[in-house]
């Protein structure tokens, strides 16, 4: 009976340290690989706060994982810790949205040519939530903004490529 037991009690420690290491990894990598993403796009703080913006997709572009070759696409990698981060993206002719992850890779909003026409002007902060004041609160200091924008032809790339360049991302005064 004692042998029983205590297999017993290392299969139930064994499960145990598994199920905690399962949950430990679930956690923890989404976290870091969107580290890793806002460390690289970021350039390690050097580019934060700024819209960086991506060349036509080619089979040569690999910058982002399978780019569509019709969407032009920009990205703004942020850090709240220094402050409110304003946002403001123009609407471009047919299909654009413009989405918030945070750090750990959760999308936190998404706007889009539907629901927002005239385009998006908010201001991003870590904490609280607050609503109805054109603020978004993001649960961590540090995240990525994604704007895609139709553009399959070539002049119509030339138009997003126009007011993209209008585009802000800029820590709030």
């Amino acid at each position: 009976m004692r042998r029983a037991s205590f297999w017993l009690m290392v299969a139930t420690v064994a499960v145990a340290a598994g199920i905690c290491t399962h949950l430990a990894w679930v956690w923890a990598m989404p976290h870091r690989l969107m580290g890793d993403a806002m460390d690289t796009l970021g350039r390690d703080g050097q580019r934060l706060h700024q819209w960086i913006h991506a060349r036509r997709a080619s089979p040569q572009a690999r910058a982002i994982v399978r780019p569509s070759p019709d969407l032009a696409y920009s990205i703004c990698v942020f850090d709240l810790s220094r402050g409110d981060v304003r946002l403001r993206v123009h609407p471009s002719p047919g299909y654009w949205s413009l989405s918030l992850y945070a750090a750990n890779s959760d999308n936190v909003r998404t706007w889009n040519d539907e629901d927002s026409p005239g385009g998006v002007d908010v201001v991003l902060t870590h904490g609280a939530t607050m609503a109805g004041d054109g603020r978004v609160a993001l649960p961590s200091a540090r995240g990525i903004a994604a704007v895609r924008r139709l553009a399959p032809t070539p002049a119509e790339w030339d138009v997003a490529v126009a007011i993209r360049e209008r585009d802000a991302c800029e820590v709030r005064p």
